[in-house]
């Protein structure tokens, strides 16, 4: 197959914001039949994960996008999409994005690769897969770059190829852009999601959450620097965003990666748009496309699972 660069967006999607929107807000939910099963963790916590099987040799792993899950309408459309090209579709939940809350204080975060490496273990188990292609979304693109770039990761090598849209490749600029204009109303959304998520895990733990600082917090950074610093060993924020931006991880990446990032996307800064000089890793620009956006007008799919698909087949030849 092929396919051309996004450049025929609908007419009525004529800037970033609408492009990221508007498919966010409208667009139908695939009501995909999931098969849902749980992985059990040595640490005594758990993720869930969303099966769609054809007893295929090909398996797509999804990481969805901050506070998302297998519902969100990108994620239901690219398996829905990819299990009826033959596909065999795992969709792993972040810790806490599953409906039900996990077990011990920690939730999770952009550099949670070893829960990757657990969910992509459990997916080889459960087949006989000559390929494995890695999907993701926003912050599960971003978990899947530094996964590939890590180092100790026990299941790495049997990726054959990943593909991930609108990435956030250096966190310190993106955390900026989130409350700055217009893009407060994504910033806001996120901060409200994840106070609801901390009040419901202090009912468990409440020796380790303050509310009231909680409620106080007018940013994701204030969260992260009261919540996700005590919960997960940082010291601050700058060792944070250093140690999980994905931009440092683009080097040491061995698997062919696609990285597709819109130049209109309104989460993303310049630092999203490192120069294409890394041997095994591509990155593509569209002019358009916004966060997650990239409609295709009266299509039941969008230009991320054509882009995907292609670079999937390309590189599994």
């Amino acid at each position: 197959m092929t396919v051309e660069k996004y450049n025929k967006r609908p007419w009525y999607l004529f800037n970033g914001h609408l492009e990221s929107i508007i498919p966010y807000k409208t667009y139908k939910i695939y009501s995909v039949d999931y098969e849902r099963e749980r992985i059990e963790l040595d640490d005594g916590d758990f993720l869930d994960v969303d099966w769609l099987r054809n007893g295929s040799d090909k398996l797509i792993v999804i990481s969805h996008a901050f506070e998302g899950n297998s519902r969100d309408y990108f994620v239901e459309r690219a398996a829905k999409y990819f299990h009826q090209k033959g596909f065999d579709i795992l969709m792993w939940h972040f810790r806490s994005c599953s409906k039900e809350m996990n077990r011990l204080p920690r939730f999770y975060h952009i550099g949670d690769t070893q829960d990757l490496d657990e969910a992509i273990g459990y997916g080889l188990q459960n087949g006989n897969y000559r390929q494995l292609n890695l999907l993701g979304y926003s912050m599960g693109g971003a978990t899947a770059v530094n996964y590939l770039g890590s180092e100790g990761m026990k299941h790495k090598e049997k990726v054959t190829s990943a593909t991930v849209f609108s990435v956030p490749l250096d966190l310190r600029e993106t955390s900026d852009r989130l409350f700055r204009g217009f893009s407060w109303l994504y910033g806001y959304g996120f901060l409200k999601k994840w106070k609801r998520k901390i009040a419901r895990k202090a009912e468990t733990f409440p020796e380790l959450f303050d509310l009231e600082m909680v409620e106080k917090a007018s940013t994701l950074d204030q969260l992260h620097e009261w919540q996700t610093l005590k919960l997960h060993g940082y010291d601050n924020m700058r060792e944070y965003h250093e140690q999980n931006s994905s931009a440092k991880f683009l080097p040491t990446v061995k698997t062919p990666l696609l990285i597709v990032n819109a130049q209109n996307d309104p989460l993303l800064g310049a630092k999203s748009f490192p120069e294409n000089t890394f041997k095994m890793v591509r990155l593509e620009y569209p002019k358009t496309g916004g966060h997650l956006g990239f409609s295709l007008r009266n299509k039941p799919f969008s230009w991320m699972e054509l882009r995907a698909e292609y670079f999937f087949e390309e590189m599994n030849v």
